[in-house]
């Protein structure tokens, strides 16, 4: 088919047009005063130290890496909003750009790069909660597309680059936000899983590319705790029902419900494939 063999081309135009209207668009959304926050962590006359400091003892809602390029970005660019805004520009696109090289790799079909470029990349949702806010979200997505594909990469070939590349993955998606802690965790626990129905005790090597991560991030957490100076259950919520879940899902998409349908629909397929399909997930399991 037509789009199928042009899925990548279309994919790239997309791109670009979206990279242009999403840059042209920057001064449409005011920040926030927690964004301003962020700003005043960073200023002129800041030590890193000092920046340090505030993340482990006051500063209860994300790890310091995000934070960390933006004092970095700040002494090197202007201070506009633009400036300080176009890195997540770049986050975001390389973070599609990895999920593209993933299913186009793993899945064999072409057309999945486009599927997921306009899923990605023509979602209101996603383009102003990650981009147009100056917070770690699309530095967070971009890493979490980078453990993927990198983990992906390493199931297939186990070269001492690939298996580094994901171990730094890992560590900075961890050290982004906490959210991304709890899916590097995912990975781990997913191999231990591999590993225990097996009964294969060589498998269990594969989890000594998450030490470093693992060691790093539980001792940022310990610091934290020990010297935190506000209170933090304020943080925790209430569990959630199906509703919330549902409502949570529709909103990554923008809260169009012709996208959140989709998303159902496709969900609902992998489920009938994986019940049924029990020849190809064996095919997988040998990959594995």
């Amino acid at each position: 088919m037509t789009i199928e063999k042009n899925s990548i081309k279309i994919s790239v135009i997309i791109a670009i047009i979206m990279f242009v209207i999403i840059a042209l668009n920057f001064g449409e959304f005011s920040f926030w005063y927690d964004e301003f926050c962020t700003i005043g962590f960073i200023r002129n006359g800041r030590s890193l130290a000092d920046l340090i400091r505030i993340f482990v003892t006051d500063e209860v809602s994300n790890p310091p890496i995000y934070t960390l390029f933006l004092y970095i970005w700040y002494r090197l660019f202007p201070h506009t909003q633009s400036a300080l805004l176009f890195p997540n520009l770049l986050f975001y696109f390389l973070g599609t750009f990895f999920l593209l090289k993933t299913l186009v790799r793993d899945t064999g079909v072409k057309i999945s790069a486009l599927i997921c470029s306009i899923f990605c990349l023509v979602n209101s949702f996603a383009v102003k909660f990650q981009i147009y806010e100056l917070r770690s979200y699309a530095m967070l997505f971009m890493f979490s597309s980078m453990v993927l594909s990198s983990y992906c990469e390493c199931r297939s070939d186990k070269s001492r680059y690939n298996i580094m590349l994901f171990s730094i993955a890992t560590l900075l998606c961890s050290m982004t936000h906490y959210f991304g802690f709890l899916a590097v965790s995912g990975f781990g626990f997913f191999e231990l899983a591999l590993a225990i129905k097996d009964k294969d005790k060589a498998k269990l090597k594969n989890l000594f590319v998450y030490i470093p991560t693992a060691i790093i991030s539980v001792f940022w957490l310990i610091l934290c705790m020990i010297y935190k100076t506000r209170d933090i259950s304020v943080f925790w919520k209430g569990r959630p029902g199906l509703k919330d879940i549902a409502d949570v899902l529709n909103c990554f998409y923008g809260r169009n419900y012709l996208y959140f349908l989709i998303m159902v629909l496709m969900f609902t397929y992998c489920i009938y494939r994986v019940i049924k399909g029990k020849d190809s997930i064996v095919e997988y399991k040998k990959r594995l």
